[in-house]
């Protein structure tokens, strides 16, 4: 079987659409109030191509964070024809956090036109552009999600050397959600800047010894995962990963926020309906109760707003889990998370 490797030219891109259409892990395919067409993960892929065919080219940082010169494209094709692609992209920030020179995967679709034999060749291959990246890039650390309906992706980044290290669940509030009433104990409101340090000492005492996929993975310093929290903290106190932020107060003390960035390229895609994601959120030792009453604002004002919100956690967080049953959140998706050493 003939497989040919070669980065997307960006006059062949049209191929891409092909295998978007068929593409059978979607991750907006669960939503049932509003049905999210494909069109943001082609624009996705689009923004990796330095072309004026890109419908963006000024501001991918700002649609999915990749600049020009931090990622490609690489297709292969059977037959001559589009099989799957793979794009790739340093990640600068996370490099420079972690003192380790990062990379991630950002997509590895296949065709699932093929046979599957066919299509596990095909993901092996494009696994192994993963590696020529790092190698061209002096990477010593790459990342990727899959998700858990994928099964030839997971079991082939297994058989390549890619470790999990978590399993993330999404949950969405639907447009047309009753706010659930109860009386609470908190004062919810906007963040103001003077909130600041108690929301960075809030997030200190909550994941000093959170386990998370960093923390895991022995090759990263453990100190680091706690850095990566505070300076996500930080960012969303400075309006740059968070567009609404609320906090909770109890006798006059802030004891915890919520916070979510709103999802760009959807908004774009959409006439009607607002999207945000990326939450981040932690509670002091004396607010216990105030993430309920959090999530319970933020519902109000997505009814208010016609907005939807996608809700992450690690798939063990029972104690959140519940609350989002309890408060009728829906459950949407799961995706594994993989790490990979290159280095020595």
């Amino acid at each position: 079987m003939d497989i040919h490797i070669e980065k997307l030219d960006p006059s062949h891109f049209e191929d891409v659409k092909g295998i978007i259409e068929n593409y059978p892990f979607h991750d907006y395919r669960r939503y049932k109030t509003v049905k999210v067409n494909k069109e943001y993960l082609y624009q996705q892929i689009q923004s990796f191509l330095p072309s004026p065919l890109a419908p963006h080219p000024l501001s991918l940082w700002e649609r999915v964070g990749v600049r020009v010169g931090e990622g490609e494209v690489v297709s292969a094709r059977v037959s001559g024809v589009l099989a799957g692609i793979i794009s790739l992209r340093t990640l600068p920030w996370d490099s420079n956090l972690f003192g380790i020179k990062m990379g991630k995967i950002e997509h590895i679709i296949v065709s699932p036109l093929m046979e599957p034999s066919i299509q596990e060749s095909v993901i092996k291959i494009l696994l192994q552009q993963a590696s020529i990246f790092a190698k061209e890039n002096e990477i010593q650390h790459i990342s990727v999600k899959a998700d858990t309906d994928d099964h030839l992706l997971i079991m082939e980044l297994q058989n390549a050397g890619f470790y999990i290290v978590d399993c993330l669940i999404t949950y969405i509030n639907e447009i047309n959600i009753k706010p659930f009433g109860m009386p609470s104990l908190f004062n919810i409101r906007e963040y103001q800047r003077e909130d600041r340090e108690r929301i960075i000492e809030i997030a200190r005492e909550a994941y000093g010894n959170y386990i998370g996929r960093f923390n895991i993975d022995h090759y990263i310093p453990k100190s680091k995962g706690l850095d990566f929290y505070l300076e996500w903290t930080k960012n969303c106190c400075d309006g740059i990963e968070a567009d609404v932020m609320m906090v909770a107060e109890k006798g006059g003390k802030v004891v915890g926020f919520l916070c979510f960035k709103a999802n760009k390229i959807l908004n774009d895609l959409s006439n009607k309906i607002k999207y945000m994601g990326r939450g981040l959120s932690a509670i002091s030792k004396d607010g216990r109760g105030a993430y309920v009453s959090l999530v319970s604002e933020f519902i109000k004002h997505s009814v208010k707003t016609s907005t939807m919100i996608d809700y992450d956690t690690q798939i063990n967080n029972f104690s959140v889990i519940r609350i989002w049953n309890k408060l009728g959140l829906s459950y949407v998706r799961s995706k594994h998370t993989f790490h990979k050493w290159f280095g020595e």
